[in-house]
């Protein structure tokens, strides 16, 4: 497996010389494309309503929800041209520049941000650390640069450490290929390793968090080596390792999610062979670790299921839970408790389009955005029953 997943390749012919205001694609304009690494929605971006009327965007379960949303902020990171910013639904995108290094590996919006930093986002970079904007990415700051910390595989922000009356949230957690996990509780100022303590691997792919109440937060790191670590403050100062210690999955963890809700199941997406090519797949766990099983889907083609991105959601805060993955020829979704093969299903982007990152509507899981290995964006407001390409080039 390529370190970082991507080679630094150029995917089209034609270089446009500078990167800045807004961009949109044209049958009559020369593009260059960089695969899409990671997308986020700003959740402050979104509004809601029932029936017509402005309701408060739900925050837990209980809460009236809405039958119509629109979040208009999102972000798009890319391998090699930086980080592009939509505010009108995906319409238009904006380079944000800025960054030292173009080589976008993640990016993580903060949920609550406050009256002086109104759009608190943070992203992580090949080598260059992890970098901080209090602005939207109108300005960078970088945050790593005097820790020896560089190709930044997951970034993710800690609910537990904020609320809508006491933003921002403090506490972010980085996950490197190269030096383990690192944690901040002053968003990104100082950084204290975490791998000192019982995680062996230096090679960390994947970061996942307990949801938000349940607290002190745990912390699930996959690795290479197919291995998938715990963090429990309760029960130990330690990093501590479940079923994976003695029989590790079959390949590098390179994607975590957490049942948003209760914290179980929890599932595990796994790198394909060569070039993504065989094997990978799905794994899950009831029992926090205990046990690890494969979950049997349906995969958009055979031949593959990289799973590079994983969201699950519920549906909203009251329904079944949403399980949808990305692998690098396709998307599958789940509806429902996930454990037989019957109860997922392929979604039909295109064909061989290599989807490598998805996004969705934080609070009506309709609306999903995903991005691919040849620079392309997609919308789809039916849970992929159908899909609108964005205007989105280089």
């Amino acid at each position: 497996m390529i370190e970082g997943y991507f080679p630094r390749i150029l995917v089209a012919l034609v270089l446009v010389p500078v990167l800045t205001g807004c961009w949109k694609s044209s049958q009559d304009q020369a593009a260059v494309s960089f695969p899409i690494n990671a997308m986020a929605i700003d959740p402050t971006s979104c509004s809601c309503s029932q029936g017509g009327n402005p309701i408060p965007c739900p925050t837990q379960s209980g809460n009236p929800v809405p039958d119509q949303t629109a979040c208009n902020v999102v972000y798009a990171a890319t391998e090699g041209g930086g980080i592009f910013k939509t505010e009108d639904d995906g319409t238009t995108w904006r380079f944000l520049g800025g960054l030292t290094d173009v080589y976008v590996k993640a990016l993580a919006v903060d949920p609550h941000p406050d009256a002086g930093a109104p759009r608190l986002l943070y992203v992580g970079t090949e080598d260059g650390g992890v970098f901080r904007s209090y602005d939207g990415g109108q300005t960078w700051t970088p945050q790593i640069e005097a820790q020896p910390i560089s190709s930044i595989s997951k970034i993710v922000v800690d609910p537990n450490t904020c609320t809508v009356n006491n933003p921002p949230c403090n506490e972010i957690y980085a996950a490197s290929r190269r030096d383990g996990v690192w944690k901040s509780v002053n968003r990104g100022s100082s950084w204290t390793k975490m791998t000192t303590n019982g995680l062996t691997a230096t090679v960390v792919s994947s970061l996942a968090l307990s949801p938000k109440g349940i607290s002190p937060t745990k912390v699930y790191a996959g690795t290479e080596g197919g291995h998938v670590f715990k963090y429990d403050p309760i029960t130990s100062a330690a990093w501590t390792e479940g079923a994976t210690a003695a029989t590790p999955l079959p390949e590098e963890v390179i994607s975590l999610a957490v049942q948003p809700l209760t914290g179980i199941p929890i599932y595990a997406g796994l790198s394909g062979g060569e070039n993504g090519i065989g094997g990978g797949g799905v794994y899950r766990t009831d029992n926090d670790g205990i046990f690890w099983g494969r979950v049997d889907i349906p995969a958009p083609r055979s031949d593959s299921v990289f799973v590079l991105s994983f969201i699950l959601q519920p549906d909203p805060f009251t329904g079944p839970d949403v399980v949808v993955y990305a692998s690098v020829f396709g998307l599958s979704q789940c509806l429902g408790t996930c454990t037989a093969s019957t109860d997922w299903q392929a979604i039909d982007v295109g064909r061989d389009k290599g989807v490598t990152a998805l996004a969705i509507d934080p609070y009506a899981h309709t609306t999903l955005y995903v991005g691919t290995l040849l620079g392309e964006l997609f919308r789809s407001t039916d849970r992929g029953a159908t899909w609108t390409k964005l205007a989105f080039g280089f």
